[in-house]
């Protein structure tokens, strides 16, 4: 990936488009304002000229095909962008007047890898107003954010939005101007929301949809900008299609080297163990923050029977609170907690992300091991063979 040098942080934003060239050009141009790269992805079924216009007006552009589900294409851009930072737009969104004084100041954060943006539904620009109610404002979106792909992740599902590891934090003095509602003719819309609605869209998409009701307030007008100027030297076209393939997860990948456990525990007892493990995905573990942060990653394990015999699909969780780049080794250390019956059992160990999958589902190769439960009067009798001679 090709990489600006500098002590600026630099602001890469990214579009992806369809049918647009009715509205491509003032995105852009509006984006020109503080933008160090703009990079188009066009969906090569566009029947207008957005392929034309997006060569004429962006730095980058690139084509795809996709299944009816956008998610690869939002993670393709991620190959085109090369600045530091990537903020992502749709064509009918603008950021509000006043955001390029905070870009630096956000940009610099160290701490942050990402920020969700406030959002407002546009219903009128001469007087520019918005919906300053529920479910339309504040609308928090995960739009800007640090430029790694192993942090990254977007689900297939519709609205979903990019996963981003890390900390991310709520800015809310300058917000994205959303202009669906003037720009979209209520036929437009309906598609939408029944698209939407086939593809298994969260029940907010329902009320968002709806009727605009609710306090109708100003905001700051949208600077006039000048058309931009056609692109020449320095651009980046592929003109090649990529035909995309929905990925259903992200690319997990680890292998476990050794689990370090007793051999023969108590029924029920908690014992130490400890895990090494190389992270062989393309994805870096980091530690966990908040029980509600994107990625929760545990070691685990199955249980099952000595034949074989699944007893317990998920068990234990040994949180990963390490940073984890792809290609490192750790050693995890934790507790597991023995069955309650005695008997011999294998423990089939493996990662997941919770909530997600376990690293299996993406081509990892669990590790086994084997435990002997015992009675704790069996335990005791065995580490003290004289309590069982006569007096």
């Amino acid at each position: 990936m090709r990489r600006w040098f500098g002590s600026k942080r630099r602001l890469t934003v990214s579009f992806i488009t369809r049918d647009s060239e009715q509205n491509l050009t003032r995105a852009i141009a509006q984006a020109r304002r503080f933008a160090d790269e703009i990079v188009v992805g066009v969906d090569a079924d566009s029947r207008d000229r957005t392929w034309e216009l997006a060569g004429d007006l962006a730095d980058t552009v690139y084509r795809f095909k996709h299944p009816n589900q956008l998610s690869p294409a939002h993670m393709l851009a991620l190959r085109y962008c090369r600045g530091e930072w990537i903020l992502r737009l749709d064509d009918d969104e603008y950021m509000e007047a006043g955001f390029e004084r905070i870009i630096p100041e956000l940009l610099a954060t160290a701490h942050f890898t990402h920020y969700y943006l406030s959002r407002k539904m546009v219903i009128s620009e001469t007087p520019p107003r918005y919906v300053h109610a529920l479910p339309w404002y504040p609308n928090y979106v995960l739009r800007l954010f640090r430029n790694d792909p192993s942090l990254i992740w977007k689900p297939p599902r519709f609205h979903s939005g990019y996963f981003v590891a890390g900390q991310g934090a709520h800015e809310s003095r300058y917000s994205i101007l959303h202009y669906e509602a003037m720009l979209c003719s209520p036929e437009q819309r309906q598609r939408k929301l029944q698209m939407y609605r086939q593809g298994g869209g969260e029940a907010v998409i329902e009320a968002y949809y709806g009727e605009k009701t609710g306090e109708r307030r100003s905001f700051q007008p949208l600077p006039k900008v000048s058309a931009p100027k056609a692109k020449r030297g320095g651009q980046w076209i592929d003109s090649r299609v990529h035909v995309l393939q929905v990925q259903p997860f992200p690319a997990w990948g680890c292998r476990i080297h050794s689990v370090d456990l007793p051999p023969r525990v108590c029924a029920a007892q908690e014992v130490i163990v400890t895990i090494k493990v190389t992270n062989t995905g393309k994805m870096t573990w980091l530690p966990q923050r908040a029980s509600w942060n994107w990625p929760q990653l545990n070691l685990g394990f199955h249980l099952k029977s000595e034949s074989g015999e699944l007893l317990q699909a998920d068990g234990g969780r040994i949180a990963i609170n390490a940073h984890v780049p792809p290609r490192a080794t750790v050693q995890i250390v934790g507790t597991f907690i023995a069955p309650s019956k005695v008997g011999r059992y294998l423990l089939s160990w493996d990662m997941f992300s919770e909530n997600e999958c376990w690293f299996e589902q993406c081509g990892s190769v669990p590790f086994d091991t084997v435990i002997e439960v015992e009675s704790e009067r069996a335990s005791s009798e065995a580490s003290d063979p004289g309590a069982k001679a006569p007096g």
